[in-house]
């Protein structure tokens, strides 16, 4: 995605930056919400089963 936005950026006239800026930025923005509401809810579980899949440690070894 990142190469496509930059081969686009390099054929782009300077008078089409200001129709293609908004689009940029509100395709990262919508993005971003999908990510973090996609992963928010599962990264506590994720954390607690990485947690829980670590070997015990022997007491008084470091």
């Amino acid at each position: 995605m990142a190469i496509i936005l930059l081969e686009r950026t390099l054929t782009c006239h300077l008078a089409e930056l200001k129709g293609v800026g908004m689009v940029v930025r509100n395709f990262c923005f919508i993005g971003m919400l999908v990510s973090f509401t996609v992963t928010g809810p599962v990264t506590p579980q994720a954390g607690e089963l990485l947690i829980a899949l670590q070997p015990a440690r022997e007491q008084g070894t470091e």
